[in-house]
């Protein structure tokens, strides 16, 4: 999974946000650690759509707001279990 996958899908963990929510949700937990690009980004959740890893509705103010589907969610579960073993086993080595 790429960082800005990993980003995004996390960003969503705790409910849906709106792309703007989301650019600050990201480059919060990010801590500015990386530069996240605008066209990087929208596409990045454009593929995430039609992945079927997030879905995306108009709410009444008329601003799109995305949220995890439970694939998308399964997923993100899976990379934490994952990075989880990774760590151990740095942490066994160094």
């Amino acid at each position: 999974m790429s960082p800005l996958t990993l980003q995004i899908l996390l960003g969503l963990a705790d409910g849906d946000a709106t792309s703007a929510e989301l650019i600050h949700k990201v480059h919060d937990d990010d801590r500015g650690y990386s530069v996240i690009r605008d066209r990087s980004f929208y596409a990045a959740l454009a593929r995430l759509g039609n992945e079927g890893k997030i879905e995306c509705e108009i709410d009444g103010y008329r601003q799109i707001r995305y949220r995890l589907t439970p694939f998308g969610r399964r997923l993100l579960k899976a990379e934490s279990e994952r990075l989880k073993r990774v760590v151990t086993l740095l942490g066994g080595r160094l």
